[in-house]
């Protein structure tokens, strides 16, 4: 196993003064076990860092659920020649999960921590060392890319509009995202009177794209 650096990477991500929009991925249970979905979310300051506290707090997609510790705290993130560097506090230690769950949290961090640079691994640090041992079940000790798509990703999922989004006439708009291979019919219904409104292949209301992750 390599031993990890302690030091402050050397171009730590950059702080952004507004509110910014970034992916964050949750854990779902899916027909095929548990698979990442992502949402949208605002955060305020360094986009890097508030995606990941708050994968870290959770969906407020009751779909979603959330297996880290919630008082865990992202220290410091930082990027450097296609890693990303992630040092989180002792809290982050805590969870209680099985082998196959354990390897999608940390699915779960990758994906997130590279949003924005896909082809970048992941190097973790827990109060500036090397995290090692995890949850009893896995190690990290060196940088981790994301997985194989097809076995990380859910295979169908609804971007937009998010959880608890009230809809009307004048912002009525659907967006997913669909893994190659999959065969989906989408229905767009009211809740209530269980009326069709529209068919995912109408395109002035609704859109799919491709994950080629």
């Amino acid at each position: 196993s390599a031993t990890q650096s302690a030091t402050t990477p050397a171009n730590p991500s950059s702080a952004s003064a507004g509110p910014t929009s970034v992916r964050v991925y949750f854990l779902t249970d899916t027909p095929f076990g548990m698979r990442l979905a992502t949402e949208v979310r605002t955060v305020s300051g360094d986009p890097l860092t508030g995606a990941l506290q708050a994968m870290i707090e959770g969906s407020v997609d009751p779909d979603y659920p959330s297996f880290w510790n919630p008082e865990a705290v992202v220290e410091s993130t930082g990027v450097e020649s296609g890693v990303v560097t992630v040092d989180m506090s002792t809290q982050v230690r805590d969870a209680q999960v099985d082998p196959q769950t354990a390897l999608m949290l940390v699915q779960q961090l990758v994906f997130t921590a590279t949003s924005d640079e896909p082809t970048a691994k992941v190097k973790l640090l827990v109060e500036g060392q090397a995290a090692g041992r995890l949850w009893g079940v896995v190690s990290w000790d060196d940088a981790i890319g994301r997985g194989d798509a097809s076995q990380v990703l859910s295979p169908v999922q609804l971007v937009s509009p998010a959880q608890n989004s009230r809809l009307t006439t004048d912002n009525l708009s659907f967006s997913g995202e669909y893994l190659a291979g999959t065969t989906l019919t989408w229905r767009v219904s009211h809740a209530a009177t269980d009326d069709e409104v529209a068919r995912l292949r109408d395109a002035t209301i609704g859109t799919l794209t491709l994950w080629t992750a």
